[in-house]
């Protein structure tokens, strides 16, 4: 702690992003970060070159970041940054070691790949037109049925949370569930939880961003969907986008990230969204 400031500027130089110390640094206070985790290069004169930081996404996958540097930063202090955290790492016998690095970061797409990152997966962000999105006809004799959640279904929130393949993978606690879902989520509204008969298959939630480096955009803060149960996204979508529209967000697209080719992706089709390339995950495996 007591670094954020030199970590953000270092951040924001390279990438274009406008990241605050104070975000970095309740963001560092949330995840309860291993000290080890977060190490910072410095001048003989004590001035920053360089940082990067790790995380442990589960208990056999670790996330390991790019070395940011000041322009004149030496190659041999970020590769001594890299190599001497991946050591850390590896000490951790973890099965995998992944990064995801946006598409127009292709100094950093070379950097991992030189030292044995291979791509693994491909995200795509879908953006929607709301007003479009809104009125978008689905099959009457769907299936499914929307409701809007309230605070008496924290219960199936979480057990949603669970069973979801990505929720599950980040290996998120039931704590942590609780106190999302019901002073996050449920407090600020909109949430949408699609059921088929009597057990629930999805949710999502729109929330309003308003970073300061890009427009306002509608993101949906979370997703939790009953492996399956795919199929059911296109009424849990068109039931978001008349929320935003309820709301007076209708201005805003609503975008969405995905891994290519997923079954969710097959089903945005019929919308016809804007897709662009996003993000794509490299990774380290070292599991034998």
């Amino acid at each position: 702690m007591g670094f954020e400031r030199i970590q953000a500027d270092l951040f924001n130089s390279n990438t274009g992003s406008n990241v605050s110390a104070v975000d970095i640094e309740q963001k560092i206070i949330k995840n309860k970060k291993d000290p080890r985790l977060l190490r910072y290069a410095f001048t003989d004169e004590n001035k920053p070159l360089a940082y990067i930081q790790a995380s442990q996404v589960s208990s056999k996958v670790f996330y390991l970041g790019y070395p940011w540097c000041t322009a004149d930063c030496s190659p041999d202090v970020q590769n001594k940054l890299f190599s001497d955290m991946l050591v850390y790492l590896k000490s951790k016998n973890p099965d995998e070691i992944q990064y995801w690095i946006k598409t127009q970061w292709s100094k950093v797409r070379e950097f991992f790949t030189e030292r044995g990152f291979i791509l693994k997966v491909k995200g795509l962000d879908y953006s929607f037109d709301i007003e479009k999105l809104s009125n978008q006809k689905l099959d009457d004799k769907t299936k499914y049925k929307s409701r809007l959640a309230t605070t008496s279904d924290i219960d199936s929130l979480i057990e949603l949370g669970r069973v979801d393949k990505e929720l599950q993978e980040a290996g998120l606690t039931e704590e942590f569930f609780q106190d999302y879902f019901k002073n996050k989520v449920l407090k600020d509204g909109h949430c949408i939880i699609i059921s088929q008969e009597s057990q629930d298959v999805c949710a999502s939630a729109p929330l309003l961003d308003q970073p300061s480096s890009d427009k306002p955009r509608l993101v949906l803060r979370f997703t939790a969907t009953r492996p399956g149960f795919e199929d059911s996204w296109p009424l849990l979508l068109t039931d978001i986008a008349r929320e935003c529209k309820m709301a007076g967000w209708e201005r805003y697209p609503l975008h969405f990230n995905t891994e290519e080719g997923s079954e969710i992706a097959k089903t945005l089709v019929q919308f016809k969204p804007k897709i662009t390339d996003n993000y794509s995950l490299f990774t380290l495996e070292l599991a034998k």
